[in-house]
């Protein structure tokens, strides 16, 4: 069995497994070894059927990088070429022992998102090459030894129309020697293509979290036990259940005990906002951080993000390490959300990116944002016509009555948004409010917010507000809660974890490759719309130019087209744009059709570029 079988199996495994397996005579309970076997293990009769097997599986070896990157992405699918597990495919086949500044190269493309321009391209033929000019020019590669890689993908991939030279063991040395001076050959060699290339069905599946494929979920020995004091009930208790080890939700938020001693878990997909109160020292701290820390045990960062809005600057600092890896921002802003100016700001934000879902959950025909990144994972979405992957959204807000009384009641009408379409959309709301009473949050917000969580309040009035009835009041320690998920009263009690224990956990996710920037969220552009803006060149995003040329180029704007070229985020493509309108290179936009371009040339184009230097 060749090194590729091993790693991906085949549709003929099975059989090739049958017709072997009558010839073959092993002891009960050990497993059948194909690759080399050793005589006390596995005995082969020599007949005729298994030497037929023999020949027939080293004839369907492949026997250069063209045919390996083949294999690759016809049993994995066109984005394993950006994870690591591809080179250790490629290195057990000995596919780099005569081109040894292969690895280098494809290591150093993966790491610069190389890979993922070559996973995009549309022009193969012409953008191939603009790929390996452009890599060659920052990494100092020869650009012949990069243009052969970025080809030998692209025809894996299925680009058939440019077939990459093959070259003879020889030349292969010769060009994996970094001093070597040779020209490469104009002519290909009579060899040809032992394969014909995938079709769009073969390149496999959409997985998002290849782009930190490496990334390690937390561990539980991150986390203490605290079994010394029979009246706590630890996190790492919590989540070591099988319930939670083995649950299929897609939020699981595993934050205590029933009182029955059932584990006290909901998923957050299907009961998405939730208000909580409690006195001061009662756990409401406590628990936003078993809540995050349940989410941050099960989700990969490519699956969901944390918007904070910290009004006091000390509940959730302590979560800026997961910048890189957790949290979503506006564009050049902090993290966390400490300043009471940027707040209002910051919900128009995400109500765009509550009508923004909206509209991708429309012409995708679906309903929920599950079923949306399913078909976006199928490949049944084209990201030409702005279709993205769409990560959850956890809004968490502290002291929510002190915002009010900070920032007024400008933001309610975008919180009514995002809590009356949260639900499809994949974005959640959770605030904590030290006095629930009535002039705090408007009625129309709490209507959408069905879950309620009470730690011990001071009044009974105060637990109708939160809870619909008295009862918050008596609880007696810390910890103690009533649930009320919009159906039924839980009681139960908060799992407790110490400061100690989140920076561990933090620290540990930080420690690892993450995104180069927090995830973006859509530029709130709270100008005057009447008013007219001048463009600010100090700063204009640094693919400014390149990206008008682009637009020149291809006498087409949009921004799924300036997303897929540049391999960037749909909100900074979605500003390049705004500033290319800005700077009279578009047109104003027009729905869901490209806008106009403006500049019919490109000494136009230079002309227009100098005057904004």
């Amino acid at each position: 069995m060749n090194i590729f079988s091993k790693w991906f199996g085949s549709k003929d495994n099975k059989e090739q497994k049958e017709e072997i397996a009558d010839e073959v005579y092993f002891k009960e309970g050990e497993p059948l070894v194909f690759d080399d076997p050793a005589p006390t293990e596995v005995h082969f009769n020599e007949s005729e059927s298994v030497q037929k097997v023999k020949d027939e599986k080293k004839s369907s070896e492949p026997n250069n990088l063209l045919e390996a990157i083949h294999y690759v992405v016809v049993n994995r699918g066109g984005d394993y070429l950006q994870s690591r597990g591809f080179i250790n495919i490629l290195s057990d086949y000995q596919v780099f022992k005569d081109f040894p500044a292969a690895k280098h190269i494809i290591l150093n493309m993966q790491a610069n998102g190389y890979i993922g321009k070559i996973l995009q391209v549309s022009n193969w033929g012409i953008e191939s090459k603009a790929i390996a000019a452009k890599y060659s020019t920052e990494f100092g590669a020869k650009e012949d030894i990069v243009l052969y890689l970025v080809q030998c993908i692209g025809y894996g991939l299925g680009y058939g129309n440019v077939i990459p030279k093959h070259y003879e063991k020889e030349e292969v040395s010769q060009l994996g020697n970094s001093d070597s001076t040779i020209s490469i050959p104009q002519q290909p060699t009579n060899k040809t293509p032992s394969h014909n290339p995938p079709q769009p069905s073969q390149i496999g599946p959409y997985d998002p979290k290849l782009d930190l494929a490496d990334y390690d979920y937390p561990t539980l020995d991150l986390l203490e036990d605290h079994s010394s004091d029979k009246d706590i009930i630890s996190v790492k208790s919590i989540l070591s259940t099988p319930d939670f080890q083995g649950t299929s939700m897609q939020l699981p938020c595993a934050i205590g005990k029933k009182e029955n001693g059932d584990i006290l878990m909901f998923d957050l997909a299907n009961n998405p906002h939730f208000m909580i109160s409690g006195s001061s020292g009662m756990g409401v701290s406590v628990f936003f951080n078993a809540l995050i820390t349940s989410l941050l045990y099960k989700k990969h960062p490519a699956e969901i993000k944390f918007v904070m809005v910290d009004p006091k600057k000390i509940e959730f600092s302590l979560y800026k390490p997961l910048e890189n890896h957790f949290l979503a921002k506006l564009p050049d802003r902090e993290s966390i959300v400490t300043d009471m100016s940027r707040v209002t700001e910051t919900f128009i934000s995400l109500e765009k990116e509550v009508e923004a879902r909206q509209e991708l959950l429309k012409n995708a025909s679906v309903r929920t944002i599950k079923d949306y990144n399913e078909k976006f994972c199928d490949r049944k979405l084209n990201p030409n016509d702005g279709h993205r992957y769409m990560p959850y959204i956890v809004i968490f807000i502290d002291e929510y009555d002190d915002l009010t009384r900070s920032c007024g009641r400008f933001m309610e009408p975008s919180l009514e948004k995002i809590t009356q379409m949260g639900r499809a959309t994949g974005i959640s709301l959770i605030i904590s409010i030290l006095r629930p009473v009535g002039s705090v949050i408007s009625s129309a917000i709490k209507a959408n917010i069905m879950g309620r969580i009470s730690f011990r309040v001071t009044s009974s009035n105060e637990s109708r507000n939160i809870l619909g009835q008295a009862g918050a009041e008596k609880l007696m320690r810390p910890g103690d809660m009533i649930l009320y998920n919009g159906v039924d009263l839980i009681k139960g009690r908060c799992a407790y974890m110490e400061l100690s224990e989140v920076n561990r956990i933090n620290d540990f996710i930080k420690n690892q490759q993450g995104y180069s920037s927090g995830y973006e969220l859509p530029d709130p552009n709270t100008e005057d719309p009447g008013q007219p803006s001048s463009i600010d060149i100090n700063h204009l995003d640094p693919l400014f130019e390149d990206a008008a040329r682009l637009v020149v180029f291809n006498q087409s704007g949009s921004t799924s087209l300036i997303q897929r070229k540049f391999a960037i985020g749909y909100n900074r493509a979605e500003r390049m744009m705004d500033q290319l309108e800005k700077a009279g290179v578009v047109g104003a936009a027009m729905g869901s059709k490209p806008r106009e371009v403006l500049v019919l040339d490109e000494v136009s184009l230079n002309n227009l570029l100098a005057n904004l230097r």
